[in-house]
């Protein structure tokens, strides 16, 4: 396997995404898309370019991406899940708050 293929699988792994799922975004069959991770196919820059689009990745980290990239990858993916955590949860709060209150007030008004 190449390193850019092996680097290309290893995103999409990290990513949870099917090679059926990221061949149908490229307009290409699965098999074509697993022989490019595999090494098998030339990968063009512009191809390239489009994967780390629909891995919502920079494609320079595709090419450089080593154990070190990966440390730093997941501290920046958790940070951003956390982030979304915490924005879900004020919007719960924020919902479980008027709740309450037009609860408090059907209540109030029997």
């Amino acid at each position: 396997m190449l390193p850019i293929g092996k680097n290309i699988k290893a995103f999409r792994e990290i990513k949870n995404l099917t090679q059926e799922y990221v061949a149908t975004k490229l307009n290409m069959s699965t098999a074509n898309y697993s022989n490019l991770e595999n090494g098998k196919i030339e990968l063009t820059l512009s191809r390239l370019i489009k994967i780390a689009e629909i891995m919502d990745v920079d494609f320079r980290k595709m090419l450089y991406f080593d154990e070190e990239g990966t440390s730093d990858f997941f501290t920046q993916s958790n940070q951003a899940i956390n982030t979304e955590l915490i924005n879900q949860l004020q919007i719960k709060d924020a919902q479980i708050n008027t709740l309450s209150r037009l609860l408090e007030k059907a209540l109030t008004n029997k």
